[in-house]
């Protein structure tokens, strides 16, 4: 886009209202990846289906991620609001099959449409800014969608613990009808962005491959070794399954004139390691702490699901100050290596304080832990993207945006995907094996309302079973944000560009 074109577009009476879309749009993505963290044991207790809890938020998160590199390659070349325009239409009306959800197979269809149109409220707004602002200035709108994440992230378990505690958890889903339609009306009035002007081809055979890939992986790290046994048939044909799709994708992007994810991007070492540092932790780390730390806060701190909403706080508080903070200093100075190599050394050591954690652990303790992995990671989280967006000529902004979310995405599903299994299966496990708890306490079907209306006794026995389920996990992930240390060591220096 010339610059007088993107002048007249981006005028300054238009930019504001062009901000408050694109972070309504993202806040609206960020929401529903935290939402249900609080709901999620009430959920699995009202449509049954505790084995399968994880998919409620992996699916949303395979779906967005699979159908990420899509959006991401279509805005290098297609009209902006078009795509934004479809990808909310689709979110809002997965939202609304959501609410109406009867069952848990239902449940997890409707997150899936969700997350095909949350792929593109990821990535579209950050290829909209960046083709609006130059990457010193977009450092401060940097922290300002970090800020959006971390406000999202506490407003999720709160408001999700909310609604479930009152007027019931499918109310998490009728919020995005009011907030889908807004946002789509200031999509359609003030985002513009470029226009294809030559007729693109799709990029089909790498969609679907990709798509094909992502879902193998995903599966692999939720079967293997609990629904199927490693060597099982099932597990060796989706292995051989997930191995060809990778394969063909690998040639079809080598072919392809507008592949969906531009093989070009891999011999940046900027976006291998930037990308790889924010898998890690903001990817991995981030979700599986996010997820999980709220069903420990009920069943083992025994707290209500908007007291646990409230106990995340100081966590999303610390992501707030320590983004705005980070943004101002890198368009101020242009330095940016040494930031987020801190807040991945404050990440690791807020996931060892998590694992220490037991039945025996106070609030503030938890809350303090969390803070702290919060400070870290807003550090990082829109610094890591901005530094691939600069790395990078403004052709392949779209697409390298959209790997770089990807990854990250990927990083999530697998995180959550397997510790999910891991949980479920150790808990399940711990309850079968011990003699002491009530015969009419079933596992699956076990909610924080249930579990607050038992004698004593059998309270503290659950909460034991279930810090033993999860503690583990959450030091297993400490090595993650050790190596995104080491990634982040040899990134380069690259100066911060001033102009488009």
């Amino acid at each position: 886009m010339a610059d007088r074109e993107r002048a007249e577009i981006y005028r300054p009476e238009n930019f504001r209202p062009l901000l408050i879309c694109l972070m309504l749009a993202m806040f609206m993505f960020a929401m529903n990846q935290t939402v249900l963290s609080t709901a999620l044991p009430t959920i699995a207790g009202d449509l049954g289906g505790a084995d399968r809890i994880a998919w409620i938020v992996s699916g949303f998160v395979l779906a967005s991620t699979a159908f990420m590199p899509v959006f991401g390659s279509l805005s290098d070349a297609i009209s902006h609001r078009a795509l934004m325009s479809i990808s909310i239409a689709l979110f809002t009306l997965g939202s609304v099959a959501a609410a109406l959800s009867v069952s848990i197979d239902m449940l997890i269809a409707a997150r899936l449409v969700q997350g095909v149109g949350g792929g593109a409220l990821l990535v579209l707004p950050q290829a909209v800014l960046a083709d609006a602002v130059v990457a010193r200035e977009r450092a401060k709108y940097a922290g300002a969608f970090a800020s959006v994440w971390a406000v999202a992230s506490v407003a999720g378990p709160l408001v999700g613990g909310w609604f479930t505690d009152g007027p019931g958890w499918p109310w998490a889903f009728w919020m995005n009808v009011p907030l889908g339609v807004i946002t789509l009306l200031l999509t359609l009035r003030y985002v513009k962005g470029p226009v294809a002007r030559t007729r693109v081809r799709f990029d089909v055979l790498g969609s679907i491959s990709l798509a094909g890939a992502t879902t193998g992986v995903v599966l692999l790290a939720t079967w293997a070794g609990t629904t199927f046994s490693w060597g099982s048939p099932q597990i060796v044909i989706l292995f051989a399954t997930t191995v060809a799709c990778a394969l063909v994708f690998f040639f079809a992007e080598r072919r392809a004139t507008h592949p969906v994810m531009s093989l070009q991007i891999f011999r940046s070492r900027t976006f291998l390691l930037a990308t790889g540092s924010g898998t890690l932790a903001g990817g991995i780390a981030m979700f599986g702490v996010l997820t999980y730390l709220p069903v420990f806060l009920q069943m083992v701190l025994s707290l209500g699901a908007t007291q646990a909403g409230l106990a995340l706080i100081p966590m999303i508080g610390s992501i707030l100050v320590s983004s705005s903070l980070t943004g101002i200093i890198v368009a101020r100075t242009g330095r940016y290596k040494l930031i987020p190599i801190l807040g991945m050394l404050a990440v690791t050591t807020s996931l060892v304080l998590l694992g220490t954690m037991s039945s025996q652990t106070i609030v503030f303790e938890a809350c303090l832990f969390s803070a702290l992995m919060g400070a870290g990671l807003g550090t990082s989280a829109q610094l890591l993207l901005l530094v691939v967006q600069n790395a990078l000529p403004p052709s392949m902004v779209g697409s390298a945006t959209a790997a770089n979310n990807y990854f990250r995405q990927v990083g999530a599903a697998i995180g959550i995907a397997a510790i999910g299994r891991a949980f479920s299966s150790r808990l399940a496990v711990s309850f079968a094996q011990n003699d002491k708890l009530p015969p009419s306490i079933d596992f699956a079907n076990l909610t924080p309302t249930l579990y607050a209306g038992l004698p004593g006794p059998a309270q503290a026995l659950i909460a034991d079973l279930y810090a033993n389920a999860l503690q583990p996990f959450f030091l297993m992930l400490a090595p993650l944000g050790a190596v995104s240390v080491l990634l982040l060591l040899f990134l380069e220096r690259r100066p911060l560009s001033t102009t488009h």
